[in-house]
Formats: C-alpha cells, sequence, structure tokens
C-alpha cells in the first residue's frame, strides 16, 4: 500500500508522515460488499486476516483512482518508468538498499510472483 501511496501522490514524503490525518478507528460494515472475509461466516465470528484492513484507503489514493477513471479506456499499460524510479528511490531511502529501476519488475498479484 506503501508504494501505492508512493505512486498516486508522485513521491510527496509528507502524505508518508502525516499518519495522523488518517482515521484508523472509524468502524466500516463490510458485510454485504463482497468482502470474503465478512460474507464467508456468521456475525459470531470476528475474522482477523491479516492482508485485508478494515480502514478506508487514504484519500489520496482515491484521488489518484478516480483521476486514473477520468480517462474512459482503461486497456493494458506499460510499466511507468517514474513509477520504478520512485520504488527505487523509496527502497534506497528506507532500507539502504541500491537497486536500479530497470531491475523491478511489477506483478499483477501474488500467485504471479511465487
Amino acid at each position: 500500500m506503501v508504494l501505492l501511496l508512493v505512486f498516486l501522490t508522485r513521491y510527496n514524503p509528507q502524505h508518508l508522515n502525516d499518519m495522523d490525518e488518517y482515521d484508523f478507528d472509524r468502524i466500516i460494515d463490510r458485510r454485504g460488499s463482497n468482502a470474503i472475509k465478512w460474507d464467508l461466516f456468521s456475525e459470531e465470528v470476528l475474522p482477523l486476516w491479516v492482508a485485508d484492513m478494515d480502514f478506508a484507503s487514504p484519500t489520496e489514493i482515491i484521488s489518484g483512482i478516480q483521476a486514473r477513471l477520468d480517462h474512459p479506456i482503461l486497456g493494458y499499460q506499460s510499466q511507468d518508468v517514474e513509477l520504478l524510479d520512485v520504488i527505487s528511490d523509496w527502497i534506497f531511502k528506507q532500507h539502504g538498499w541500491k537497486i536500479a529501476s530497470e531491475d523491478i519488475l511489477l506483478m499483477s498479484g501474488r500467485c504471479c510472483r511465487i
């Protein structure tokens, strides 16, 4: 999620540090929204999944997706060279690892990566 946030805000580090602006305590009822973890079990079960969080997406992500949807054709896209540079820079700043942008391969899902 952080990398998507970095991409959609075109790497404005302020958004990564201002976590106070996000409301992680707001309860959002997801039953009936095709959320597997909430619709698969009865209401007596409290599903505590790691990868499916129950807080609203940051406004930067929603705005970025909406901006992309303003174009009526979604189609296939090539890799965004600027995104690869942003990822490389972020990894270096966060971890001190120097990774060349051309060595990064984006995948659409974790099953493809394995």
